[in-house]
C-alpha cells in the first residue's frame, strides 16, 4: 500500500480479479489474510509493529507445520521487509518462509519534482482546491489526498526528491532544496537494517527490465507515450474573478543538466488568518522559476507507473481549470533498480540516495525467465532477492510494458508467486493454456472523426469480450460483446480502445489500442525570442500535441499565416517582423496557432503578445547580427560564425524553449566551435546575443 491511495483490504482482493491466483490458493487449502493499516501514511517502523501483530495471531491459530508467504504491496513490502528482520534481530520467531516484495521502492519512489513544487504554490495561494479535493474518486486521489500524501511521514521516508525551499522575500528563483531529512535517515538505516534471513526472497518490479544499450526504450513505455527527460509533462491554469494562476511543469533533466522543472505565476487575493480565526485578505503577485540540476531521469525511467499528472489536471478541471498533461499522465513511480533493490547503482549517502544506472538490463541476467519456475539471476549479487520477475521478463507475446503501479495483478506475476508458495505450476493451468500466450490484436483507424470500425484478431472461441474507453471520449454504439465494434466520437481526446477477454477460470486480459479521437489538443506556445528593438526577426516553437500532422500560424490577426504540415511545422519564423520601422515608435504584435489532424483544426492557443520598440535611432544603420552555422546538418560539432559584430553569448534551444547549452564569450568573438554530439537528433536554434540584441539561426542535428 501507498500512503497516497486509498487501497484497503476489500480493493487489494479485487485486484487479483485478473487471474486466478486466489481460486488456486484456495483449492490447495491456503488461506488469505489481507492485512490494512488504521493510518497507512504512518512511519514505516511502526506500521512494521502493526504487522508484526498479525504475523504473530495467525502463528496462534493456523494448523499444519507449513510457514506462512507475505506478500508485501508497495509500501507494504518495506513494513514487511523491516519486520521480518527486526523480529529476527530480536529473536522473536515469525515462522515465515516466503517473502514476496511486490514493487516495493527499496531505493526510494518518485513524484516528479516539478509536480511537487507546483502543488505547493497551489496549496498555499488556493487553499480551497484543498478543502474540497477537488475530483477525488477511489482511484483518483484528489489535491488533499496528494498534500497529504507527500508531507506524511511515510511519504518523506520514501520519496528519493522531495520539494522544499528557502520561501522568503520574493524569491523568483528559489534555492531547492529536494533530499528530506527524513528520507536520509531512513535510507540509512533501511540499508544498516538489511534484509530477513530466514526467509526466501523473491523480487517484483512492475517496469520493463529489457532495456537496451544505449537507447531508453524500457523507460519510454506504453505508459509514458514520447516522454524524455526535460519534455514538459503538465500545463495548468485558472483564471477566476480574484484570482488566476499559471503554471507549467517538466520532466526532471539528466547528466548534470540545469533546466527549469516548474513555473507559477498568481496574481489575486490570499487570506490569512489572525489568531486562527479573523481571514486577513490580501493581493498578492507571486512568480516562481524552478530550475534543477538534474543527474538520473527518475521522471522517465522504466518502473511501475503513476498518474500524478493525470491527477492534477483531473482536480484542477473539477475545480473550473483548464489543464493538460501533454497525454504524459503518467510517470515513474517505482524505478525497477528500486523495487529490485539492484546493487550497481552507487545507491548511498555520497549519492544522495539516487539510482545511478536506472536503464540497466537487468532481464538479459535472469535464468529461465520466461517460465514461472524461472527467476534466479544469474550474478546473484546483482540483487538482495533470492529470484526476480520484472514487467517485461515473463511475457513471451508482444505486449511487454510498464504496469500500472495500483493496477490489477497480471496473471505472469500471478503465476511466479503461485510457482514459488506451492513448489510448482498448479494443474489445471487455467492461466496459460490456450488463452494468455495467444496475440490478440485490435486493428482500426488511428483517428476518428465521427466513427470508426474496429475488429479483434486472432480470438479463440468461448471468450467473454467487452470493449470499453479509457477516458470515455467514445461510445460503443454496435457491437459489444463481439469481435467487431463501432465507436462514436463523445468529444475530442486521445484516448484509448481496451478489449477485455475472460475465460472460463475468471482469467482477464486487455489489449489497448490507441486513437485520437476528433480533433488534437490544442498547443501551447513557447517562450519566443524577437528583436525587440527594431523588429528584424521573430520566432517561435509551440508544443506538439500527439496526432498532430500540422500547425496553422496567425500573426496579427490574419496579416501573416503560416499553415504547414509535416514535422518541424510547430515553428514559426518571420523577418522582418516590423518593415521600415519609425524612430520612437512602439508596434504591437499578437500570435496564436493551432493544430491540425484529419478531423480538422484544434482550438486556437492561449494569444502570445509581445512588443517591438520604442524604435531606437540605431535601427536600420547596419543591421542585425547575422549567424551562419556549418556544417548544417552536423552530428558532433558546429562552428558559428558573425560576418558582423561579434557576439557574447550563445545558446542551444530545443524545439520547446529549453536552453541545452550556454557558452559566454566575455570579449567577444566573431566565430566560436561548439559540441552538439551530446544532444538527441533534432531541430534546434542557436541563439547570439551581441550585448543589446537576439538573433537565432535554425540547426539540425542528425
Amino acid at each position: 500500500m501507498t500512503p497516497g491511495d486509498k487501497t484497503n483490504a476489500l480493493s487489494l482482493r479485487e485486484r487479483f480479479k485478473d487471474n486466478s491466483f486466489i481460486y488456486t490458493l484456495k483449492a490447495y487449502g491456503y488461506d488469505l489474510v489481507y492485512v490494512d493499516f488504521k493510518n497507512n501514511r504512518d512511519y514505516i517502523e511502526n506500521n512494521a509493529r502493526v504487522l508484526e501483530a498479525v504475523i504473530k495471531k495467525v502463528n496462534q491459530v493456523k494448523t499444519g507445520t507449513n510457514k506462512i508467504s507475505i506478500i508485501g504491496f508497495s509500501m507494504g513490502g518495506l513494513v514487511t521487509r523491516w519486520c521480518l528482520k527486526d523480529m529476527e534481530d530480536r529473536g522473536v520467531t515469525h515462522n515465515v518462509g516466503k517473502y514476496f516484495s511486490y514493487d516495493a521502492p527499496h531505493q526510494g519512489a518518485n513524484v516528479p519534482l516539478g509536480c511537487q513544487y507546483l502543488f505547493k504554490e497551489l496549496i498555499r495561494d488556493l487553499p480551497y482546491l484543498k478543502w474540497f479535493n477537488a475530483g477525488s474518486t477511489s482511484d483518483k486521489p484528489g489535491l488533499r489526498d496528494l498534500d497529504n500524501a507527500f508531507e506524511s511521514a511515510a511519504g518523506r521516508q520514501m520519496l528519493v526528491t522531495k520539494g522544499t525551499y528557502n520561501n522568503f522575500g520574493f524569491n523568483y528563483n528559489p534555492n531547492l532544496i529536494t533530499l528530506n531529512d527524513l528520507r536520509a535517515a531512513f535510507a540509512q538505516r533501511l540499508v544498516s537494517k538489511g534484509y530477513p534471513q530466514q526467509t526466501t526472497n523473491y523480487g517484483i518490479a512492475f517496469g520493463e527490465g529489457n532495456n537496451t544499450t544505449g537507447t531508453k526504450n524500457a523507460g519510454n513505455g506504453k505508459q509514458f507515450g514520447n516522454f524524455n527527460a526535460g519534455d514538459q509533462i503538465l500545463n495548468a491554469s485558472e483564471i477566476l474573478a480574484l484570482v488566476n494562476f499559471t503554471s507549467q511543469v517538466w520532466a526532471v533533466p539528466e547528466n548534470n543538466n540545469t533546466s527549469a522543472i516548474c513555473k507559477y505565476k498568481f496574481a489575486g487575493l490570499t487570506w490569512r488568518k489572525i489568531f486562527g480565526v479573523i481571514p486577513s485578505f490580501t493581493f498578492t503577485l507571486r512568480i516562481r522559476n524552478f530550475n534543477y540540476n538534474g543527474q538520473y531521469p527518475y521522471d522517465d525511467a522504466p518502473g511501475g507507473y503513476d498518474v500524478t499528472q493525470g491527477q492534477f489536471a483531473f482536480s484542477i478541471v473539477h475545480a473550473a481549470g483548464s489543464a493538460t498533461t501533454y497525454n504524459h499522465d503518467g510517470h515513474d513511480f517505482v524505478p525497477v533498480t528500486s523495487s529490485l533493490d539492484l546493487q550497481n547503482q552507487s545507491y548511498s549517502s555520497t549519492n544522495k540516495w539516487q539510482s545511478a544506472n536506472m536503464f540497466f538490463n537487468i532481464d538479459s541476467y535472469i535464468q529461465n525467465r520466461t517460465s514461472f519456475s524461472g527467476g534466479t539471476l544469474s550474478t546473484p549479487s546483482l540483487s538482495r532477492f533470492s529470484q526476480v520477475v520484472t514487467g517485461s521478463s515473463l511475457y513471451n507475446f508482444t505486449s511487454n510494458f510498464n504496469q500500472y503501479h495500483n493496477g490489477n495483478i497480471q496473471y505472469q506475476i500471478a503465476g511466479f508467486m503461485l510457482n514459488k508458495i506451492l513448489g510448482f505450476d498448479p494443474s489445471p493451468n487455467c492461466q496459460t493454456d490456450g488463452f494468455c500466450n495467444i496475440t490478440t490484436t485490435i486493428s482500426g483507424p488511428a483517428i476518428v472523426c465521427s466513427t470508426g470500425v474496429y475488429i479483434a484478431n486472432n480470438l479463440p472461441n468461448g471468450l467473454n469480450l467487452n470493449w470499453s474507453s479509457m477516458y470515455g471520449s467514445f461510445n460503443i454504439t454496435s457491437g459489444q460483446g463481439t469481435n467487431q465494434v463501432t465507436i462514436t466520437k463523445a468529444f475530442d481526446k486521445a484516448d484509448t480502445l481496451i478489449l477485455s477477454i475472460t475465460n472460463s477460470c475468471g482469467t482477464t486480459r486487455q489489449i489497448k489500442f490507441g486513437i485520437q479521437v476528433g480533433v488534437v489538443t490544442a498547443p501551447l506556445i513557447q517562450p519566443t525570442n524577437y528583436d525587440a528593438q527594431c523588429g528584424t526577426f521573430m520566432e517561435a516553437y509551440c508544443t506538439e500535441p500527439t496526432g498532430a500532422t500540422g500547425y496553422v500560424w496567425n500573426l496579427n490577426f490574419g496579416q501573416v499565416i503560416q499553415d504547414q504540415d509535416g514535422p518541424y511545422t510547430n515553428y514559426f519564423y518571420i523577418a522582418p517582423l516590423v518593415n521600415n520601422p519609425q524612430q520612437g515608435m512602439r508596434y504591437f504584435n499578437y500570435l496564436t496557432v493551432q493544430a491540425k489532424n484529419a478531423c480538422g483544426l484544434s482550438a486556437s492557443s492561449a494569444t502570445k503578445s509581445f512588443t517591438v520598440g520604442p524604435v531606437p535611432s540605431t535601427c536600420g544603420g547596419g543591421g542585425p547580427l547575422l549567424l551562419v552555422v556549418s556544417p548544417n546538418p552536423s552530428s558532433s560539432s558546429v562552428k558559428v560564425s558573425s560576418g558582423k559584430s561579434s557576439f557574447v553569448q550563445l545558446r542551444v534551444i530545443d524545439k520547446t524553449g529549453i536552453v541545452r547549452k550556454q557558452f559566454n564569450y566575455p570579449s567577444g568573438t566573431n566565430i566560436a566551435t561548439i559540441n552538439i554530439s551530446d544532444l538527441p537528433a533534432d531541430v534546434y536554434n542557436i541563439l547570439a546575443f551581441d550585448g543589446i540584441n537576439w538573433t537565432a539561426v535554425k540547426f539540425l542535428k542528425n
